[in-house]
C-alpha cells in the first residue's frame, strides 16, 4: 500500500469512527430520555391521547368508580398483603405484588365507600407503583 492509499484508509476509518461515535451518542440519549420519568410520562400522555382518540372522551368521562356487583372477582388487600408477605419470606417479591397490592388497596377503599379525594390519592399510588415498574423495565434496556 502507498502513503496515500494508507492516507485515505485511515481517514475512512475516522470517518467510520465519527460516524459511530454520534450514532452511539445519539443512541445513549434517546436511552437516556426514554428511561427518564420524564420520557415515560410524556409516553404516557401520548398514549392516554390515542386512546382518547380512539374511544372518545365523553363515555369514559361517565364510568362510576365501583360496582358492588364487581366486589367478588376483584381483589382484597389482605390477601394481596399475605401473598406480598409469603413472597418476600422466599424472597421472590416482583412489580406484580407492589402494584396489584396498591390496586387492591384502592378496592377496599372503594367498598368501603371512602370520599373521593382518598380513592384519587390510592389511584395515585397505584400510577406511582406502574410508573416504578416502568422505570426497572427500561433500566434492564427493554425497547418499546
Amino acid at each position: 500500500m502507498t502513503d496515500e492509499q494508507n492516507s485515505a484508509a485511515r481517514q475512512e476509518l475516522q470517518r467510520q469512527c465519527d460516524r459511530l461515535s454520534r450514532e452511539l451518542a445519539d443512541a445513549k440519549a434517546e436511552l437516556a430520555k426514554r428511561t427518564s420519568m420524564e420520557g415515560i410520562l410524556a409516553e404516557i400522555r401520548e398514549r392516554r391521547i390515542g386512546y382518547r382518540t380512539t374511544w372518545g372522551a365523553p363515555a369514559e368521562e361517565n364510568y362510576p368508580d365501583f360496582d358492588a356487583n364487581d366486589a367478588d372477582y376483584l381483589p382484597d388487600a389482605e390477601t394481596c398483603e399475605k401473598h406480598y408477605d409469603g413472597a418476600q419470606s422466599e424472597d421472590r417479591v416482583t412489580w406484580m405484588h407492589f402494584v396489584v397490592y396498591e390496586f387492591a388497596i384502592v378496592v377496599s377503599r372503594l367498598r368501603n365507600g371512602l370520599d373521593e379525594k382518598t380513592v384519587r390519592s390510592q389511584v395515585l399510588n397505584v400510577a406511582v407503583q406502574c410508573l416504578a415498574w416502568i422505570e426497572a423495565i427500561d433500566r434492564r434496556g427493554a425497547t418499546k
